[in-house]
């Protein structure tokens, strides 16, 4: 019996069997580790993606003024669309998940007390919602799922560094030609893509931006283009021929509405002497007129007026079809001078000599495959004294269709406004500085050569369709 329990001591038969199932459960560990650690990587990678898109959908509809929960909607909506509730199951369906918050731009810091202006999205697969990332050979071990979750907060920002009446902004490209200058803050934005072919230069503070910054090949550089900061922007415009329309019903409307562009725009500003429009036959002996009304003129009363009184709006109509003498207005020397006033019209403007035009505004609705808004070669409008950057000198011309001017039209403090395209001539050998030039536009803009550009600081107003810029914001 000894030599029997000696004898089965001894055998190693089935040892071989164990030490395989030994190493079957260690391989199984380690190719767990590996391979569901790796799923489970691989689906939190695919949630931060989720939450990212959630988090800009929800920042982009609060930036076009949606309300707080129609927000919520659209970053749920967005994130359900890249990870179905049939496949995922519940990641964002619970009211914890996403809300909103106040980002400040100043300090960078996120609070819920403020505006909402940012929105944040939580993304899960948790256990507790019973759609955690499942295991395959970490299941021998015990481990049965993984739990996953991804962060992501995106805010609009409506302080960034570019400043609405500094810059050139495009819902198209932008393109700029060689020798051009752009000081200290001024931006360049497109929401397509800006070109420099080369031999631009920029000053410190100066900013171009796009979507993609691949679309600017090699010349967002400073071999290319001395001096360049270019970064990847998103911003969102309001539509600019909305805006437009909106911008001609203010002032169109009477009286002065609290809250209107209309009524910011005449705040500081005082009605004239009404001695022309009597002359002119406008107005009788006895008639008379208030601050911000609106006064109808025919094309042959608008082109008798040396001088439009300010303070007031000042309507005129054309022929709808046709290019002749009758479809435009002229203003020059002898017709139209005006300043603190307005004029809303869908006639085509031309611009010629002499004319000048200060701390005004003037709405173009005509349509037309050709640009409406033309001036002569030597035309200056806004500053009286170039570069003096006088707020109360700025003038806004809008256009529902496009704008082609000389150099020395855009030179100092003045904002175009087109729904269409913009071009801006070459300057002279010389050169032409424009100071505080601000372009909007939804079709391109094509700058030429020589021009330098110097922001004026101004503070940005109601007149401009003022972009919003989408960023996400890092949490801890």
């Amino acid at each position: 019996m000894k030599q029997d329990l000696t004898l089965y001591a001894e055998d190693e038969d089935g040892g071989g069997t164990i030490f395989s199932l030994f190493l079957f459960v260690t391989l199984a560990i380690i190719l767990g580790v590996m391979v569901d650690a790796t799923n489970a990587w691989r689906n939190s990678t695919m949630l931060a993606s989720a939450a990212d898109m959630g988090s800009h959908a929800g920042a982009v509809a609060l930036a076009n003024s949606a309300g707080e929960t129609a927000a919520i909607d659209a970053a749920r909506a967005q994130v359900q669309r890249n990870m179905p509730t049939a496949r995922f199951g519940d990641t964002v369906g619970q009211a914890e998940d996403i809300y909103l918050l106040h980002f400040d731009p100043d300090t960078r810091r996120l609070s819920n007390s403020g505006p909402k202006n940012a929105v944040a999205v939580r993304a899960n697969q948790l256990g507790e919602r019973s759609n955690a990332v499942g295991t395959f050979l970490l299941s021998f071990a015990g481990l049965m799922s993984w739990d996953v979750n991804a962060v992501s907060v995106a805010a609009f920002d409506v302080s960034a560094e570019c400043k609405g009446t500094d810059g050139i902004y495009g819902e198209a490209r932008i393109r700029a030609s060689s020798q051009n200058h752009f000081g200290n803050g001024y931006c360049v934005h497109s929401n397509d893509h800006v070109w420099l072919p080369q031999q631009n230069t920029f000053e410190a503070g100066s900013l171009v931006s796009m979507p993609d910054i691949a679309d600017c090949g090699s010349k967002c550089t400073d071999t290319a283009n001395p001096g360049i900061r270019a970064t990847e922007i998103n911003m969102i415009f309001p539509d600019f021929g909305d805006f437009i329309d909106a911008t001609y019903d203010d002032f169109a409307a009477s009286g002065l509405a609290a809250g209107t562009r209309k009524e910011t725009f005449y705040s500081d500003r005082s009605l004239g002497d009404l001695a022309p429009l009597r002359e002119a036959g406008v107005l009788g002996e006895y008639d008379q007129a208030w601050l911000g009304d609106v006064v109808e003129l025919s094309h042959a009363e608008f082109h008798s007026l040396e001088t439009l009184p300010s303070g007031l709006v000042y309507t005129v109509s054309c022929p709808s079809n046709g290019n002749s003498a009758g479809t435009k207005l002229t203003f020059d020397g002898s017709t139209a001078r005006m300043r603190d006033a307005a004029v809303l019209t869908n006639c085509s403007l031309d611009f010629e000599d002499g004319s000048q035009v200060a701390g005004s505004l003037i709405v173009t609705t005509r349509a037309s495959s050709s640009a409406t808004v033309t001036a002569g070669q030597n035309v200056t409008i806004g500053d009286s004294v170039a570069g003096s950057c006088a707020p109360e000198d700025r003038t806004t011309i809008m256009s529902a269709s496009g704008v082609n001017v000389p150099a020395k039209f855009a030179a100092s403090n003045v904002t175009l406004i087109a729904d269409d395209t913009v071009d801006i001539a070459s300057s002279s050998s010389l050169g032409e500085t424009s100071y505080g030039l601000t372009i909007y536009a939804t079709g391109e803009i094509d700058i030429a050569s020589q021009h330098t550009f110097i922001s004026c600081g101004a503070v940005d107003d109601n007149l401009v369709p003022r972009g919003k810029l989408i960023r996400h914001v890092a949490t801890n």
